[in-house]
């Protein structure tokens, strides 16, 4: 489901509606996530916990059917196939890093029932999600540092370039220390 996700956030990155990725980011990394845990933490059943959390994330696929069913009241094989390919050609190469990210995610919580309760994973899959925010953050902030990187190194100032760049380190370094 995650992977589902990431491909669709990369289309609307790639074709430029930001507005419309940011909203199905919101949505299913964040509110889902929370809702979803709201509602079933009472139930103690982790393994319905992390059916939800993936099930949240295949919701993702839904554009895929709008793209494909799009102006058609039947569904057309010549229609989905160039849709899937549109997927892929314009969110595959921007998510490849988002697939990684994913797959990493998706071993620890295979493999927690073996280290401990299927209870337990399912808190680890609820956590994980808040570690997904964070990737937003990160992807925020390249859209809007790479920008100003750019200008610095068009407009010749390396050296302010290299100061900053080391003051954001320090700066994500005791961050880092600190959480």
């Amino acid at each position: 489901g995650f992977a589902v996700f990431t491909i669709l956030y990369g289309y609307y990155r790639g074709i430029g509606q930001i507005k419309i990725a940011n909203v199905w980011q919101l949505g299913v990394m964040a509110l889902g996530p929370l809702i979803v845990v709201g509602l079933l933490i009472d139930r103690g059943s982790a393994a319905d916990m992390v059916a939800a959390l993936g099930g949240l994330f295949a919701i993702a696929s839904a554009p895929l059917v709008y793209f494909c069913m799009q102006g058609h009241r039947e569904l057309q094989i010549n229609r989905v196939r160039s849709s899937i390919k549109e997927l892929i050609r314009y969110g595959g190469p921007r998510a490849a890093a988002g697939l990684i990210f994913a797959g990493l995610f998706t071993m620890a919580p295979f493999l927690a029932p073996y280290f401990g309760t299927i209870k337990d994973a399912g808190y680890l899959v609820a956590g994980q999600s808040i570690f997904r925010v964070m990737e937003g953050a990160v992807v925020a902030f390249g859209l809007v540092a790479l920008p100003r990187v750019a200008r610095y190194e068009g407009e010749g100032r390396e050296t302010a370039l290299r100061e900053n760049i080391r003051d954001l380190n320090t700066f994500i370094f005791q961050v880092g220390l600190f959480f």
